[in-house]
């Protein structure tokens, strides 16, 4: 029965596979999202007493202490698109608080010191767009770098949702995965509309709840967002980290660079893709570079 449900889920995509996913693991869903709910109110309640308490009313003030949330949730989302990415992976999720607190645990340091990163990044962007809007309203040559602003915030968003998904899923370098992180949100185009146009569409449905918004978010909101963010993302990162390849392949591919044959020296087309090398993003074209040097070395000391 279980194996017919897995075959099933694996012909399924976008929101057919999300709604499956979703109805059969609700109860799921629910305990997940109540693990993360929980700290959640705690520190918004927190930060909310501190605003009101100092009086902030500068917008400025008031994005630096607001998106402090961001790296102390941070370990607390990680757990959350840890159990998210064994649900779309479709691998059995016996006990969501022992799993959780696992991924938890095991991305902690991590999952800080990219939270910190993150902080930094949203609260300065959030500055920066709330500062060219009010400038353009007067200038309207100022719409222009608002613009830029705008995506370079949308760019920050796929960045921030790259990074948890591939630090729960692949043992790599913290400086790896936010390089890696970084491509990915620059180049994967329509990997990334996709999921820009299901988050849309999917706070768009939520927000016409109206009065049950609240507790559609305390219900599954955090922990249906992760699943998005895994349906979307993980495909994709499999493919650049040839997780679902054989190991003979992956052997075969992380061989010495000598190995490299002499066509794809030849492939001018594909010479500025990335490819996942030595965990690693990095340019063919680089690659190749380097095959062909430590080839040279090879026939001079022949």
């Amino acid at each position: 029965m279980n194996q017919n449900i897995k075959d099933s889920n694996k012909k399924l995509k976008g929101a057919p596979l999300f709604l499956r996913i979703f109805t059969s693991k609700f109860k799921t869903i629910l305990k997940t999202n109540l693990l993360f709910i929980c700290p959640f109110i705690i520190v918004n309640a927190i930060l909310f007493c501190i605003t009101v308490f100092l009086q902030i009313r500068n917008p400025v003030a008031f994005f630096v202490i607001w998106f402090l949330q961001v790296p102390i949730l941070s370990p607390f989302w990680y757990g959350v698109c840890g159990i998210t990415k064994n649900l779309v992976a479709q691998k059995p999720v016996v006990s969501v608080y022992n799993i959780y607190k696992t991924y938890v645990i095991e991305n902690l340091k991590q999952s800080l010191i990219n939270g910190i990163i993150l902080y930094v990044l949203l609260t300065v962007e959030s500055i920066a767009l709330l500062t060219y809007f009010f400038k353009a309203l007067s200038q309207p040559s100022m719409w222009a770098i608002f613009a830029v602003s705008v995506v370079i915030f949308v760019f920050i968003l796929f960045f921030s949702c790259y990074i948890p998904v591939m630090t729960v899923s692949y043992k790599l370098k913290s400086s790896d995965i936010l390089k890696n992180s970084a491509l990915m949100s620059a180049f994967e185009f329509k990997t990334n509309l996709i999921f820009l146009f299901a988050f849309i569409i999917f706070i768009i449905l939520n927000a016409a709840l109206s009065i049950l918004a609240v507790i559609a978010f305390l219900l599954y909101f955090p922990t249906a967002f992760a699943l998005i963010i895994n349906m979307n993302f993980q495909p994709k990162m499999a493919q650049m980290l040839d997780i679902e390849k054989p190991k003979e392949e992956i052997k075969k591919n992380a061989a010495p660079l000598a190995n490299i044959t002499a066509s794809n020296k030849q492939t001018e087309n594909a010479s500025d893709e990335y490819i996942f090398h030595e965990g690693k993003m990095i340019k063919l074209s680089v690659l190749l570079a380097q095959a062909e040097n430590q080839e040279d070395k090879q026939n001079e000391e022949e």
